[in-house]
């Protein structure tokens, strides 16, 4: 398909999945943590985007498996974290 194909597909894939995890974070409420964690990773995607734009192909190995599991880890992380959290209320 290309490189420019590829960078578009992996570009419509972030923002299909990012508008998904908002909208699952918002239908089930859920709280600061969640929130922090999603920015978080969008920071990360962000910074996926920039590495495979202006790195050029030496930076495909970072870009692609470093950050995935850098976004993956703290999504993890700050969901369980949330639920925790929203589980222990006293009330």
């Amino acid at each position: 398909f290309g490189k420019e194909k590829t960078i578009l597909a992996v570009r419509f894939a972030h923002a299909l999945t990012l508008l998904l995890l908002v909208w699952l974070g918002w239908a089930d409420r859920r709280g600061a943590l969640y929130w922090a964690g999603l920015m978080l990773a969008v920071a990360f995607l962000a910074r996926e985007q920039w590495l495979v734009t202006r790195g050029g192909d030496s930076k495909i190995q970072e870009a692609f498996f470093q950050m995935n599991a850098r976004v993956s880890l703290v999504l993890f992380v700050a969901t369980s974290l949330d639920l925790f959290i929203s589980s222990w209320s006293p009330f």
